[in-house]
């Protein structure tokens, strides 16, 4: 299936205080790009983002902005022009301006964004990732939104030198977009290694160009780069050129001193797809932005990804116990299915933040467990990725959870999956932490994920087929569902009394109970705060059957609230859907007419 590339520019205008005073106020202008309304579903997804809430007063989206739009006859293609910039902003009445673009490179996904100082018209904050449709751009923004308001408090690039960054050129079969593209990323991240600020590649630079005679397809002579910096009234230039050598492509770039045209810096790479490419604009930033020394190696390691050595994937994972080290990005790539014992995923005393990720090569590949017991416990420090053409296969009667996060961190990436029979998917102990923003958990015997001490949050994906007393039971810790599905199971989510579910969006439908009173969708005997989401087309449990006196109710449909030690459960609503429930069948009496009431359809006591 061909993916879409959403290239997405956050813009936004500082005040001159910065942070340490009131929240700014952020107005969300219409995306560029894009089939349909598409570019008007990401700019209304960023809205609700609780990290850019936390940090901006956002100026609702409504038919006023529309209306702005048409008594001034602003296009959508006037947002890269800095004039067009300030006047959107003094509209609004908004100190800063969202806005973004969607472009199709190949058949990859690529949201970048970046943060603009409007008045200075000048990029302070940046930030990229792929994906492979729409449905996972939920699952992305909490972690985009974070990084940017995180870089827009800081303000970290509020005195750094000034870089503009001029058109690549580009030869020998290499595509305009591509080295467009390229040198885009190339530019935030060396915005985000936080040596200099960028003057952003917009309709300023074109108009540059034209008042200096160059021709927009690359310049790379040193003393015309000096002076397009100058006419753009930037201390430093960034340049370069992309050039085809058959299979491999060479990506050159420099950075000049404007004052004296001399350069400061120049790198190149070699890269054969666009993808590759993408991977290594975060080398090569650092390269350019830091002389040799401690720090460029430091920056380095963490930023570099290592194929994990040796022959088999315990060979490989016992290295990784031995010798991973603190911020390592680690890869292990799985050509053939493989059936393994179970692993400890650790790392030496006194390392942490070390990322492992798994995926299969060429076709969906499996790792099946060979005995009983977890095929992956995740220990402290370790943070295991899931990602494409990757199942994990538990055997038959296994009284373990396939995964079993031990203080470590889980994420589940779409494309990969966890099934079996065994005795649930994930299991969360010792204040670990599960990410789900795609993939499937497919379980026969036990609940899907099971949290006993850590929290959980839903993105995306889907959880079914599973049994127990739900797609996600949670003991004792947190699950915060924002997004997927928890559908087909015998149970939604139940939660005991030392558990809370919050829910803002997201799915929990056709699931039935089969548990005495249970309900079909939320089981509450601890807390349950909803903001949103759909709860619909669930069936709670029978009533108990009595034979000697009358039945019990059945359990509600859709949300069920209980007691337990004493304490009756707590559920909040502030929003979102609860309908087209059916309450379970009453119970059995001594005789027909003691058969106990059915449960209720969408709310009430199990």
């Amino acid at each position: 299936m061909k993916k879409l590339m959403l290239v997405v520019v956050l813009i936004a205008g500082f005040v001159t205080s910065g942070f340490a005073q009131a929240r700014p106020t952020l107005g969300v202008l219409p995306f560029t790009g894009g089939a349909g309304d598409e570019g008007d579903v990401i700019a209304s997804l960023f809205l609700g983002q609780r990290e850019l809430l936390s940090v901006f007063n956002v100026v609702p989206r409504n038919m006023a902005l529309n209306a702005i739009f048409a008594e001034r006859n602003i296009q959508l293609s006037d947002l890269t022009d800095p004039n067009t910039m300030a006047s959107i902003n003094r509209m609004l009445n908004a100190d800063y301006v969202l806005s973004g673009s969607i472009t199709r490179v190949g058949d990859r996904n690529l949201l970048i964004a970046s943060i603009i100082h409007v008045e200075r018209f000048e990029q302070v904050a940046g930030y990229f990732v792929t994906y492979r449709n729409i449905e996972e751009i939920l699952g992305l923004l909490p972690s985009m939104s974070s990084g940017m308001a995180g870089a827009a408090q800081r303000q970290r690039t509020a005195r750094a030198p000034s870089l503009a960054v001029i058109p690549f050129a580009h030869r020998a079969g290499v595509s305009a977009q591509d080295a467009e593209t390229l040198a885009q990323l190339l530019a935030i991240e060396i915005l985000n290694t936080g040596r200099y600020a960028v003057v952003p590649r917009l309709s300023i630079i074109q108009a540059a160009l034209r008042e200096q005679g160059f021709q927009m397809m690359g310049y790379t002579d040193n003393a015309g780069m000096a002076s397009l910096g100058r006419a753009m009234n930037a201390d430093f230039v960034l340049g370069g050129s992309i050039t085809g050598l058959g299979a491999t492509n060479l990506f050159l770039a420099q950075i000049l001193n404007v004052e004296g045209g001399g350069v400061v810096s120049g790198e190149n790479v070699q890269y054969r797809a666009i993808a590759d490419g993408i991977e290594l604009m975060g080398e090569l930033a650092i390269l350019l932005s830091f002389p040799p020394g401690a720090e460029r190696d430091r920056r380095l390691a963490e930023q570099r990804t290592i194929l994990a050595p040796g022959a088999t994937l315990a060979d490989q994972l016992a290295w990784l116990r031995a010798n991973a080290v603190t911020n390592g990005n680690y890869l292990i790539e799985i050509t053939g299915n493989v059936t393994i014992d179970t692993q400890m995923l650790t790392v030496p005393d006194g390392r942490t933040n070390v990322t492992i990720t798994i995926h299969g090569i060429g076709a969906v590949r499996t790792v099946s467990l060979s005995s009983n017991g977890a095929l992956f416990t995740v220990g402290s420090g370790v943070i295991l990725k899931l990602g494409e053409n990757i199942i994990l296969q538990s055997r038959s009667g296994n009284r373990s959870s396939t995964v079993h996060i031990r203080g470590g961190t889980l994420i589940m990436n779409a494309g990969s999956r966890i099934t079996g029979s065994g005795a649930g998917a994930v299991s969360v102990h010792d204040g670990g932490a599960f990410y789900m923003h795609g993939g499937t958990i497919s379980y026969g015997q036990q609940e899907g994920v099971f949290i006993f001490d850590g929290t959980f949050t839903m993105y995306g994906g889907t959880i079914s087929g599973t049994r127990g007393r739900g797609g996600v039971s949670v003991s004792r810790g947190t699950f915060t569902m924002r997004g997927g599905t928890i559908s087909g199971n015998q149970g939604g989510v139940f939660i005991n009394t030392n558990g809370l579910f919050t829910m803002y969006g997201g799915t929990i439908s056709n699931n039935t109970s089969i548990q005495i009173g249970d309900a079909g969708g939320v089981e509450v005997f601890g807390t349950f705060v909803m903001h949103g989401g759909t709860i619909t087309g669930n069936r709670g449990g029978p009533g108990w059957t009595s034979s000697n006196g009358t039945g019990g109710q059945g359990g509600p449909g859709g949300v069920g609230i209980r007691q337990g030690g004493g304490v009756m459960g707590t559920f909040v609503r502030h929003g979102g859907t609860i309908s087209g429930n059916t309450g379970g069948q009453g119970g059995a009496g001594r005789r027909d007419r003691d058969r106990g009431s059915n449960g209720a359809n969408d709310v009430g006591r199990s």
